[in-house]
């Protein structure tokens, strides 16, 4: 078996010389001399050995004398550098002792100073807020006057969240905020009602333009021929007067459910110019003050009355045309007309019920929306009203024996009373 080689003994420990055998074996020599003279050779043996060691000492200094100065001064150096960096350590532990004492002293006021801080931090806050607050009502009318309504919702939403928020404490703020509170319904209140515009008195203004502007005065005609040749003429006219009155159905489709949310990048739209844009702003301002079903409730609710209404308006236009004209082409007349404007409220429909359904797969609302057919149903309701009213002014008027201008008038005028 071979032996282990030897271990190097760890970095910076010095390995012990075995000494102390050299020591016991002078001891052991000096306790078995039995004379003097055997002690006294061993003594002059150690002596011997004593010089020797000094002198080789002696010639190691000699020749390695620089070496050894050199180590003495820098030895001297590094100690007197140790020193100072004592002194040095011991004045930072004093500075650092009196700096934590000090510490402790002020703890309490520094907290205090960190909590004022904070506190101005939170009242510089509060007053812009006020500041912002107080700003609102002047940047309200300013939108509303430019039919800004999305801006307006949005300034109107936030200045409400606001006031019953951080600022709901403020005193002096509390009339405000009931004002922006009834400036809030008043808003959606007029946008229900720019909506109805949109779904029927704009349509309908739009149908009765077309129909003044295609036959003028002479629009109810007396005679088949005549009336052949100008519905045609009325029709080429309608697809000129309607690049004019109305926008393109395309329109419709321009705003979808995946940029419905991006309209806030408009800055104005403008009713006329863009009817469709305008409608799609009505009904997210309506999803924005959680009042879209209310006013779908309203719409369907008031149908029948707005399309009274419409019957009302064409009633009073054929009225202001019948003179000199025969009676039995009035209703005739009056029919078409309101099927043309019927329509062309369909249509309008269509455009808010898309609009709504963007709106409900934008903002996540669950609402039961009417349709097209229902709408249909409801003309088909006024229109019954309507006939059965004309019917039985008709059977009492033929009981008379005459009819004269003014009981048309009167036929007329009891139409447009719904």
């Amino acid at each position: 078996m071979e032996a282990s080689p030897p271990t190097k003994p760890p970095r910076g420990v010095k390995p012990i010389k075995k000494t102390s055998g050299l020591l016991m074996s002078v001891i052991r020599t000096l306790s078995a001399s039995e004379t003097n003279e055997q002690r006294d050779r061993e003594k002059a043996k150690l002596e011997t050995d004593y010089k020797i060691c000094d002198q080789k000492l002696d010639e190691l200094v000699l020749r390695h004398e620089q070496d050894l100065t050199e180590v003495m001064q820098l030895f001297g150096s590094i100690s007197q550098t140790v020193s100072s960096n004592r002194e040095r350590i011991k004045k930072v532990k004093e500075n650092l002792q009196d700096c934590k004492r000090k510490l402790r002293c002020r703890r309490e006021d520094l907290k205090n100073l960190w909590v004022e801080g904070i506190e101005y931090k939170y009242m510089l806050k509060l007053l812009e807020e006020i500041e912002k607050m107080t700003e609102v009502p002047n940047k309200l009318a300013n939108y509303m006057a430019r039919k800004q309504y999305l801006h307006a919702t949005n300034l109107l939403v936030e200045a409400v969240t606001l006031g019953k928020g951080t600022l709901e404490g403020v005193e002096s703020l509390k009339e405000l905020s009931q004002e922006l509170e009834q400036k809030k319904e008043q808003l959606h209140l007029q946008l229900l009602s720019e909506l109805k515009d949109f779904l029927y008195i704009k349509p309908s203004q739009r149908i009765l333009a077309l129909h003044r502007q295609g036959s003028g005065r002479d629009g109810l005609i007396t005679s088949p021929l005549q009336r052949s040749t100008e519905l045609r003429k009325s029709g080429r006219n309608r697809g000129v007067a309607r690049n004019i009155f109305d926008v393109p159905r395309k329109e419709s489709n321009d705003i979808s459910s995946d940029n419905f949310a991006h309209l806030d990048n408009l800055e104005s739209i403008d009713p006329d110019e863009s009817p469709n844009s305008f409608a799609a702003m009505l009904i997210k301002s309506l999803c924005i003050l959680d009042k879209l079903p209310f006013a779908i409730s309203e719409i369907v609710q008031e149908m029948q009355i707005s399309l009274f209404h419409i019957i009302e308006r064409t009633t009073q236009y054929v009225k202001d045309y019948i003179e000199g004209l025969d009676t039995k082409l009035v209703l005739k007349e009056l029919i078409q007309i309101l099927f043309l404007q019927f329509k062309e409220v369909a249509d309008s429909h269509r455009i808010i019920l898309g609009y709504i359904e963007n709106a409900c797969k934008v903002y996540k609302v669950d609402i039961k929306i009417y349709n097209v057919n229902y709408y249909w149903g409801q003309v088909q309701e006024v229109l019954q009203s309507f006939l059965a009213t004309y019917l039985d002014i008709q059977n009492t008027s033929k009981r008379k024996s005459h009819c004269s201008s003014s009981t048309v008038h009167q036929v007329l005028l009891r139409l447009a009373v719904p």
